[in-house]
């Protein structure tokens, strides 16, 4: 599979378990519905964290295996 693809695979993946785990987190501790949520979840800084979570993860990513190499 194409290089760049998988890494936007890996960056999805690591977005949508960030999504899973403030999910939980929220139902966990009681903080749900949001009011003007997204879904009654979300709000829109936790869909902007999690794309910057995902960009910094997927970042380490590309240079731990350029390490490896």
């Amino acid at each position: 599979m194409n290089s760049k693809l998988n890494l936007l695979l890996y960056a999805f993946a690591v977005f949508a378990v960030f999504m899973i785990l403030t999910w939980i987190l929220k139902s966990v501790g009681g903080k749900l519905p949001v009011e003007n949520g997204i879904w009654g979840v979300y709000k829109d800084s936790d869909f902007l964290l999690g794309v910057v979570v995902a960009g910094i993860v997927t970042l380490s990513h590309v240079q731990k295996r350029k390490l490896r190499k």
